[in-house]
């Protein structure tokens, strides 16, 4: 894993009290990244997660009903939420710009309360809009990472970054109100697991 970041996601299907800090460890290729998501940083962390991260090139061939799966990055970074603790502002600034772009699919392994990863994987969200943002969990998150910076001085330093035009799709709960989550579905098999149709 070559890159930490962090974020605030909220699970589908709970309220924003869902919310929580999303310690990532990530690598992958130009166009897709992988990141292993944990509720920490020590010894004990749970890997709780796991999300994809896929450029706008790539996100632009995926259908509408794929779209509604993913979240766009625009947000949490021009807020001041999203965060790469390991790097200075000013290569912040400049790895941000690659990333703003981005839309990410996060599948949480645990369920809000749970400490087992128990029933079906659920979707998680990053906050779009600033109705959403927690202040005390930001503040609870900047102490943990022992931030030199602000959210609103990260606000500010963002504002130099080039925003980009997003892609119709993301994030359609907000237009619609209804948030999608993964349904389990069984299908029966033959003797070598083959789908029975």
């Amino acid at each position: 894993m070559t890159t930490f970041a962090v974020d605030i996601h909220f699970v589908a299907g709970y309220d924003l009290r869902s919310s929580y800090i999303a310690f990532h460890f990530c690598s992958g290729s130009p166009n897709i990244t992988q990141c292993a998501i944990y509720n920490g940083v020590g010894s004990e962390a749970k890997l709780i997660a796991v999300e994809m991260v896929v450029t706008e090139d790539v996100f632009k061939t995926f259908s509408d009903d794929e779209r509604r799966l993913w979240h766009s990055h625009e947000f949490p970074i021009t807020s001041g939420i999203f965060v790469l603790p390991n790097l200075s502002p000013e290569e912040e600034l400049r790895a941000l710009q690659g990333v703003i772009s981005t839309y990410g699919k996060v599948t949480n392994l645990y369920h809000p309360g749970t400490n087992a990863p128990t029933g079906v994987p659920a979707l998680a969200y990053g906050w779009t809009t600033e109705d959403q943002v927690n202040e005390a969990l930001v503040n609870r998150m900047e102490k943990i990472l022992n931030l030199t910076t602000t959210r609103q001085e990260r606000i500010e330093a963002r504002k130099a970054l080039k925003r980009p035009t997003l892609v119709e799709g993301h994030d359609e709960y907000l237009d619609t109100g209804f948030i999608n989550e993964y349904d389990l579905s069984w299908v029966q098999v033959d003797e070598e697991g083959d789908p029975i149709q």
